[in-house]
Formats: C-alpha cells, structure tokens, sequence
C-alpha cells in the first residue's frame, strides 16, 4: 500500500490506486498544501510537483512489485488450509 500525508488534514490516506492517489496529492497541492508520499519501511517523500507526484507514485509501485515478487518467490507463503 502508498501512503499519502497532506499539510491540510490530519489524516494518512493508504490506497494501492495510483490514480486516487495522483489526484489527491494534486488537488492538494493546487490548494497549497505539502503532500509527502511512503510505503511501509521508507521514510516520507516530499513532493511539490505533478510530476514529481507521478514519479514518486511510479517509483513506490515498483518498490511494492519487487517486493510482492520477492515475498512469492521465496518459501515463506503462508499455505491456506495446511494441516500439518
């Protein structure tokens, strides 16, 4: 999940919908508020432009892709409905 903080609430949105998220984070910064985006075990990143927005959307999906990938490749899956 993404984590998106803005200046004008008080409230930390966490949505894998990059499209919610973009337009969030640039109505809030067409309002003037600071808007700062994360996954878990990053720290927050400013950003201050639509661009910079996408890019760091992008890049954070990618981060959760590799890791999701890594979590899959490796042997600790938790197995639904193992009896053992």
């Amino acid at each position: 999940m993404i984590y998106l903080r803005r200046s004008g609430s008080g409230l930390t949105i966490g949505n894998g919908d990059i499209s919610f998220l973009e337009y969030v984070a640039r109505g809030a910064l067409d309002r003037g508020e600071t808007v700062e985006l994360h996954i878990d075990g990053q720290e927050w990143r400013p950003v201050t432009s639509y661009q910079e927005v996408n890019d760091t959307l992008h890049e954070l999906y990618e981060e959760l892709d590799a890791r999701r990938d890594a979590l899959a490749e490796s042997d600790q899956l938790p197995l639904l409905g193992d009896a053992s």
